[in-house]
């Protein structure tokens, strides 16, 4: 069985999708198991952290308060950050719980894979750790049931975020 797979890319938008020259996201978007999630974080602007978290935890998460922090690679099999992100979760009143979606698949015998960092944050189980974790590269196969991949935060409307888009369609081309 084809596992499912989610691909999250901060920022995107339905516009960002009104092209021809999108191989892979146009049909995708037309045909395929489409979603739009805006994340309604635990402060008034999300960051991609919190995106990551609220599918991680299934409701609203998010990094410490601050400035928002890019998430970081995995460190031997662990979530960087990890104990923030849980001290985060601790002194908020949404009674988030990172870790569960891992949590959740694993008890129904299944894994969840990610590609990326972001997509760590989503994957991981409750103590932080990363099952089938691939730092930036698309495997030819996954083993589990459920893979998250981080396509990239979209930068601001302009050439870069024309080229990001690009990329984020040659990804998703990838993991299809």
């Amino acid at each position: 069985d084809a596992p499912i797979v989610i691909v999250g890319a901060p920022g995107l938008a339905w516009s960002d999708l009104d092209r021809d020259d999108l191989p892979a996201l146009g049909p995708m978007a037309e045909s395929g198991a489409v979603g739009s999630l805006t994340v309604r974080g635990v402060r008034s602007r999300s960051c991609a952290v919190d995106g990551w978290l609220t599918l991680s935890a299934g409701r609203r998460a998010g990094d410490l308060p601050g400035p928002c922090r890019d998430p970081l690679p995995v460190v031997d099999g662990q979530v960087p950050r990890w104990a923030d992100y849980l001290d985060a979760a601790a002194a908020d009143s949404y009674d988030a719980q990172p870790g569960l979606l891992a949590e959740r698949v694993t008890a129904s015998g299944g894994c969840v894979a990610s590609v990326g960092a972001g997509a760590a944050i989503a994957g991981a189980d409750r103590s932080g750790s990363v099952g089938e974790h691939h730092a930036d590269a698309v495997p030819a196969a996954f083993s589990c049931p459920v893979v998250v991949v981080d396509g990239g935060a979209l930068p601001e409307p302009g050439p870069a975020r024309t080229a990001a888009v690009a990329e984020l369609d040659a990804l998703v081309a990838e993991v299809v």
